[in-house]
């Protein structure tokens, strides 16, 4: 009968030799641990939330190169307040027409058009959408309601055929300008955020809701009267973060 012979010591045979040809063996693994070392404050870098500082950006509000880029955006910007003004004339009905003339608005003023507006799919019936958008309070609030509307945003438009949050976003912030803020592309760019995930995540628009709420205290007031000296109207702080993080990635 064949019997297998292992062509191994049953038990571990110690590593023996000179000094000098252990310490060159064992090079190359002190070489790689000193690299790990090196490396690992940057890989924690990378894995954490990136996030703006405001405090090195707001001020480039205040510049004439600012104002020169957004000079060319003056009818886009002038248009903004006369939008909210409209739809502020929506406080006293739950009608579900309003929601779906408030979709229209929002993709009216972006560069695209609207495909798709479900009236069933912001987490509430659609008799009470705009009444519980307005009736957020804080960015908890803001949060818990988003969740309920579950991970598909309810408006589309343009050539892509996914839900965009980034469309979805303007329309809860004519509703209620003090809470939701607008979330793009460019302002997206600054947390890290491809323009896929700014579009499909709505997880990536909460983390920017929190982070913009968390530095109105610090930035708010200061970020709101140099918004008012460039765009010659008041806006809220939510608005004045928003853009400043616009400005200084348009180019």
């Amino acid at each position: 009968m064949f019997k297998f012979q292992s062509q191994f010591p049953a038990e571990e045979t110690p590593v023996t030799g000179p000094p000098s040809v252990l310490r060159l063996s064992l090079e190359p693994v002190h070489r790689l641990t000193a690299y790990c070392v090196e490396i690992e404050p940057m890989v924690r870098r990378l894995r954490e939330p990136q996030t703006p500082d405001f405090g090195a950006l707001i001020n480039f509000l205040d510049t004439p190169e600012c104002r020169g880029r957004l000079k060319g955006r003056a009818g886009y910007d002038d248009r903004y307040p006369h939008l909210l003004s409209t739809v502020a004339g929506f406080s006293d009905s739950d009608d579900a027409d309003d929601l779906v003339a408030l979709a229209h608005m929002a993709y009216g003023w972006m560069p695209t058009s609207l495909e798709r507006c479900k009236t069933d799919g912001w987490g509430v019936p659609k008799s009470k959408v705009l009444s519980r958008i307005r009736a957020c309070g804080s960015a908890a609030a803001a949060v818990e309601f988003l969740g309920g509307m579950g991970s598909n945003a309810p408006l589309s438009g343009g050539s892509s055929s996914s839900a965009s949050w980034i469309g979805t976003s303007k329309a809860l912030h004519f509703v209620n300008p003090k809470i939701f803020p607008i979330w793009d592309e460019k302002v997206a760019s600054h947390y890290g955020c491809s323009a896929a995930k700014a579009r499909e995540q709505r997880t990536k628009y909460e983390e920017y809701l929190v982070h913009l709420h968390e530095s109105l205290p610090a930035h708010g007031r200061r970020a709101c009267l140099l918004a008012q000296n460039v765009l010659g109207y008041k806006v809220t702080g939510i608005r004045a973060l928003e853009k400043v993080l616009f400005a200084t990635n348009l180019r």
